[in-house]
């Protein structure tokens, strides 16, 4: 599935298969909202050097699920 930007007001269409799943919002709602600590999130953004001004890589990490996944 691709979501594309469509006409002169760049609405997005979405072009492909598209799969419905069932979901239980009973268990999606007791998830959140998360606390401060859980929801907390900082950018990482990945060089190959130093000298250079962009990086070539960055994601938004949660560091509590780093440090458990480093656990």
């Amino acid at each position: 599935m691709q979501i594309r930007l469509d006409g002169c007001g760049f609405q997005s269409t979405l072009k492909g298969n598209v799969v419905n799943v069932e979901n239980d919002l009973d268990k999606c709602a007791s998830v959140l909202p998360r606390t401060f600590n859980q929801m907390s999130t900082i950018q990482v953004k990945l060089m190959r050097k130093m000298i250079h001004k962009k990086p070539y890589m960055f994601e938004t990490v949660r560091p509590l699920q780093v440090l458990k996944a480093a656990q």
